[in-house]
């Protein structure tokens, strides 16, 4: 009797650790599942065939090659163009979210604000004098701050800028090469210029240039009177032989978005974005 009561407990431990078993691998294989394929995408974004590889394990490779873009981050200055009416709205939202993730941040206003702080450019307010204030910006940035970074990034004050994004994207491109990025427009400029709404960034020898440019290019780098500040820029750029660097992912869409987040996910633009729209709007 106790012979069979016992064979019958083995027999149900037995049974009951077998279903256990299953279910358990049936709740884990789906995990483990959507695991490996988020990591085979995470993957195939970084350029890593997994099957290829044989380096280790998916998490193995994966920190490897986070690994060398941390080594090779790149150092970015923001300079965000504002105005006294904007610090404690738009400019305080920058500086109290994505701006701490900048390596060097400023503030351009047209009065100085120690408290902020602000670096005044003595230029008048109003849309009409943004070239002169963008270039004048540019030139102070050049005089004061062009060796503190890798990369210069020009934004507005009601701007965003994922800076983690930014800095993988520029881990791979060359600060000493003469280029800058942004979201390209075509018209007026022969090589296309990129949106100031967008923000663009410009290398440390693209700045160099510019600030070192000769006398023979003042008139193309001169601001004109009521003229857009991005196509004066985009200008400037051309006559330096600054290149517009090419920005989309390799499925063809853009990494910076000259439109409010509502436009790019309604995909809802305005007839003169597609006009001034280097792709007329498919790279969004």
């Amino acid at each position: 009797m106790l012979h069979l009561k016992g064979s019958w407990l083995r027999w149900a431990f037995f049974t009951a650790g077998f279903c256990l078993g299953i279910s358990t691998l049936l709740i884990l294989a789906p995990k483990e599942k959507s695991k490996l394929d988020k990591q085979s995408i995470f993957l195939d974004k970084l350029g890593v065939n997994l099957d290829e590889n044989k380096k280790g394990t998916a998490e193995e490779i994966i920190g490897s090659v986070l690994g060398q873009h941390n080594e090779t981050k790149p150092t970015i200055l923001c300079w965000i163009m504002t105005h006294e009416q904007n610090l404690q709205t738009k400019a305080k939202a920058v500086k109290d979210t994505w701006g701490k993730r900048c390596d060097v941040l400023l503030f351009v206003s047209d009065q100085e604000n120690q408290e902020f702080p602000t670096i005044p450019i003595n230029i008048t307010a109003g849309r009409e004098y943004l070239s002169l204030k963008t270039l004048s910006a540019f030139q102070y940035i050049y005089e004061n701050y062009l060796d503190k970074a890798d990369w210069f990034l020009k934004a507005d004050d009601d701007t965003f800028v994922v800076m983690e994004n930014l800095k993988y994207f520029l881990s791979e491109q060359d600060p000493e090469i003469a280029v800058y990025f942004g979201h390209k427009y075509r018209p007026w400029v022969d090589q296309g210029y990129f949106s100031g709404g967008a923000g663009y960034v410009i290398s440390r020898h693209g700045l160099r240039k510019f600030g070192e440019r000769s006398e023979a290019a003042e008139k193309s780098c001169q601001p004109r009177f009521g003229g857009a500040e991005d196509v004066a820029f985009g200008r400037c750029m051309e006559f330096l032989k600054v290149k517009t660097g090419e920005t989309r992912d390799k499925h063809g869409r853009s990494r910076f978005h000259s439109m409010d987040l509502s436009d790019h996910i309604a995909r809802d633009f305005a007839k003169w974005y597609y006009f001034y729209d280097a792709l007329n709007g498919q790279g969004v």
